[in-house]
């Protein structure tokens, strides 16, 4: 049986609407699905758009990543999370949604991403890098449902 309840996303964006900046994301499993609980990044202007426009925790944070050849390096204030990557990519195609609350109300959040991925491994983990990817946030959906608890 998996034990599967959440996943960590260390991003780096080299352009975006609100420019280049540095994400950390901390994404939960509950019987209503999916929720991003924590979110630092570097840029103040994806912080505010995150928050305003789809409900997503956003904080400033000290985040930094570098990349030689095929090793990544992220740091999360104290944290570090090293990737060695794989050098063969595939495409990778996926709709997704998390639920988040917005102005007091609970929401869908629907999404679309686009682009190469590549297997990576920190440790034993194992885990998918992508790159070159496009992302894009729809507007956030009334999601009606009461809240239940988690898992």
């Amino acid at each position: 049986m998996c034990d599967f309840k959440s996943a960590i996303a260390c991003v780096h964006y080299e352009t975006s609407p609100v420019g280049a900046y540095d994400e950390f994301a901390v994404i939960e499993l509950s019987l209503r699905g999916p929720s991003v609980v924590e979110m630092p990044v570097t840029s103040e202007a994806s912080r505010q758009a995150g928050r305003e426009l789809w409900g997503f925790p956003k904080e400033l944070g000290n985040l930094s990543w570098r990349q030689s050849a095929q090793r990544i390096v992220f740091q999360k204030e104290g944290e570090t999370f090293r990737f060695r990557s794989m050098k063969f990519s595939f495409p990778i195609r996926a709709k997704a949604w998390t639920n988040q609350v917005l102005n007091g109300q609970n929401v869908r959040v629907p999404c679309a991403i686009q682009g190469r991925a590549r297997l990576a491994f920190r440790g034993k983990q194992i885990s998918v890098l992508l790159g070159n990817f496009t992302l894009e946030v729809f507007p956030p959906i009334t999601d009606d449902r009461s809240p239940t608890t988690e898992l």
